[in-house]
Order: C-alpha cells, then sequence, then structure tokens
C-alpha cells in the first residue's frame, strides 16, 4: 500500500512539471500575437472575364457569404451582380503592393591594404641591376577639392492615381436619352447558336440599314431602347431612353453574311438590339472642374432603373446638354423646392429658399440632354429636383 502511494505521488509531481513548463524555472511565456484582421490591409484587384463578388469573396476572404464587405469598399459599384472586366475592386484582405522605390547607386567599397611584416620584404641583392636612364617624372595632376557628398534622395512613391469618373466598363453600359431620328447602323439578327439570350463570347449575324457597311475587326455598341422620357414640368417627350448591352467586333463581311464576336457584355443581348460604331472616348477625373459663375439650370427628369428616389453613385439623366454647352465632367448641385409658408402678419405665403439636396457630376452629353451619376446625396434625390451648375470642366 505504501510503495503505491509512492509511485502515485511521484506520477503527479512528473505531471506538475510538464503542465507547468517554463512557469516553473521562472521564465515567462510571450502572449501569442494577435492576428491582423483581414480589412486591416486592402489591395486593388483588376477584374477578370467570370468573376462576381461571391467568387471573389471565396477567393480573398475565404467565405463566399461576405461579399458585402468587397461591395461597400466599392461605392462605385451600383449593383453587386453587375462588375464588368477591368474594374479596379478594393479588396478587403488583399495585401496593398508596395510603391516602387528609386534604385540608388551603391557607394563604392574602400580598400584598406593590409599591413605588411618586415619580414616579407625581401633582402636587397648582392649585384645591382644595370643602370638604365630614368624617363623624366610626369607632371602630378590637379588634385580636385573633395566634392560635397549629396544627400541621399528619399524613397519616391507613385502619385496618387487619377479616379476617373466612371470606369471604362460602366462608360459602356451607361444609357443617354435618344432624341429623334434613325438610330446607329443596324440590329443584331440572330445568334449563331439556337439560344433567346446573347451572351459573352458568342456569335451573332448582323443586319446592317440601307447604305451603311462595316469592316472586319470593326467594334460595335450593342443598345436597347426603352421607355420614353417626359419632361416632368413641360410635359413634352424629350426622347427615348437607351441602354448599353455591351460590345461586338466583326469577324467576317460576305455578301449578304455578316458575323460578329461578343467581346465585351454589360447585360444579356437578344436578336433585335440595336448597333452604334463605338469610339473610345475620354472618361474625366474627378476634382477637375473649376468653381464657376456661368449659368445653367436645369432639372431631373429621369433616373436609373426608373427608380423613385436616388442616392450616391446611382444614376440620373439632367435636361441640359450640347446646347447648353455641357460637357462629361461638369458639376451640378442638387436643389428642390422647399415650398411656401404661411405668414402669420399677412394673408398669403412666403417662397422659402431651396434646400440644397447634393451633387451630380456628367458622365455622358447628348444634344439636349446629359447622363450623371450622382457624387454626394444628403438626402435621397427624385425626379423633378432642380439642377445648378456648379463646376465646369476647363
Amino acid at each position: 500500500m505504501g510503495k503505491a502511494m509512492r509511485m502515485a505521488g511521484a506520477l503527479f509531481a512528473a505531471l506538475t512539471l510538464t503542465l507547468v513548463g517554463p512557469e516553473a524555472e521562472g521564465q515567462q511565456v510571450p502572449a501569442p500575437e494577435t492576428p491582423a484582421r483581414p480589412e486591416a490591409a486592402a489591395g486593388v484587384y483588376v477584374v477578370r472575364p467570370g468573376d462576381n463578388l461571391w467568387t471573389l469573396s471565396g477567393q480573398f476572404l475565404h467565405n463566399p457569404f461576405f461579399w458585402p464587405r468587397i461591395w461597400e469598399r466599392n461605392k462605385f459599384v451600383l449593383n453587386p451582380n453587375r462588375i464588368y472586366p477591368g474594374d479596379p475592386l478594393l479588396i478587403p484582405g488583399l495585401a496593398p503592393a508596395p510603391p516602387e522605390a528609386v534604385a540608388l547607386p551603391a557607394a563604392p567599397a574602400v580598400v584598406v591594404p593590409a599591413p605588411v611584416s618586415p619580414s616579407a620584404v625581401p633582402p636587397e641583392p648582392i649585384a645591382a641591376a644595370p643602370a638604365v636612364p630614368a624617363a623624366p617624372p610626369a607632371p602630378a595632376a590637379p588634385v580636385a577639392a573633395p566634392e560635397t557628398p549629396e544627400a541621399a534622395p528619399s524613397v519616391i512613391a507613385p502619385p496618387p492615381a487619377v479616379i476617373p469618373v466612371v470606369t471604362r466598363g460602366q462608360a459602356i453600359c451607361l444609357g443617354f436619352i435618344h432624341e429623334g431620328g434613325p438610330l446607329g447602323v443596324g440590329n443584331i439578327l440572330r445568334p449563331l447558336r439556337d439560344s433567346f439570350t446573347i451572351g459573352p463570347h458568342d456569335t451573332v449575324f448582323l443586319t446592317l440599314r440601307s447604305g451603311t457597311s462595316v469592316q472586319v475587326g470593326e467594334v460595335l455598341q450593342v443598345v436597347r431602347q426603352e421607355t420614353p422620357v417626359t419632361h416632368p414640368r413641360a410635359g413634352g417627350v424629350l426622347g427615348r431612353l437607351v441602354r448599353g448591352r455591351g460590345l461586338l467586333q466583326v469577324t467576317e463581311v460576305q455578301d449578304q453574311s455578316i458575323r460578329a464576336k461578343v467581346i465585351y457584355g454589360c447585360e444579356d443581348m437578344t436578336a433585335g438590339d440595336t448597333l452604334l460604331r463605338f469610339q473610345e472616348t475620354e472618361i474625366p477625373a474627378l476634382g477637375t472642374a473649376i468653381p464657376t459663375t456661368l449659368s445653367a439650370d436645369g432639372m431631373i427628369v429621369h433616373t436609373d432603373m426608373s427608380r423613385v428616389s436616388v442616392g450616391e453613385f446611382h444614376v440620373v439623366y439632367i435636361d441640359l446638354g450640347l446646347k447648353a454647352g455641357i460637357v462629361p465632367g461638369d458639376v451640378f448641385s442638387v436643389y428642390r423646392e422647399t415650398g411656401l409658408a404661411a405668414d402669420p402678419r399677412a394673408w398669403g405665403g412666403i417662397r422659402l429658399s431651396p434646400t440644397l439636396r447634393g451633387e451630380l457630376v456628367v458622365v455622358r452629353v447628348t444634344e439636349w440632354t446629359a447622363t450623371a451619376r450622382v457624387l454626394r446625396s444628403d438626402l435621397d434625390l427624385r425626379i423633378g429636383d432642380r439642377v445648378r451648375l456648379a463646376a465646369k470642366m476647363p
């Protein structure tokens, strides 16, 4: 019995030393480092064909259900279901690329001769060699004054990226108000495969309007004409809303057969969609417009997707265009009429000053109208709100 008790005590002591570990010897165990949250850093990822927020969230955040975190970081994305190849997305957890440093030339190494031991000096020769006439000494080179060392240049970070009003993909897909007359050079006749909808990389046949032609390699924009737009105050029809659907590139031109391939898609296309000649346009950058005293007052006449109210980064249409001197990049302030207030001192009312609601930037212009994005909205914006030119492109 005593032997068993001694064995149990020894076993308990061994377990105690094992569990206590370094603390028993007075050593401090360093506290585990707290891992940085993935949201602490963010880098830029360029969207590729086939990407969506769900798959990108699974790839970078390791959980596809975290896709709203990416959407919150990229306010320019109007619809989380629609991101376009080439769009730069800020991804939480994706480490930003370090700034490119300027390579500085390395300082030359200084060679210090080793001391020579006296024993290593060779002895004097017994017989001297025949004397050779010595050449006249060369003139001594002037000793240049030591130059003051220049301060090493500091590391130069790349300049901040220019933020465009819209991305290239959004510029292709934005709508505009067509004010009448023939639109485009032709239409999609039908897809090559037996399908109602047309998507990326599909091949389609085209039909052209009389008197028009296309060439192999030419890029065409696909648009769809939608609802007529009526002026909320005047009541007349301003035109028909046209929305971008994507881009085609002509691959074959024969007598009566023209083929093209979808190279960029905003939304599904169908037979009958209209074709425009596509031209790359320069997209203005935010912050380049300067305040102006020029007068240009108008109104929000339509909203994208026919929304009742809109906010930041939504798209609206105003009744000012090229005829009023408006160009892409111009900035407008948005006001709403406050109405009348009863005057307690007399019969009648007092008209109150308009209330500032937000700010717009123009991204596309036609003759009489313009497409704009909401830069800022203190309150919701609606059709009928007044707009006033605040800053003009130089």
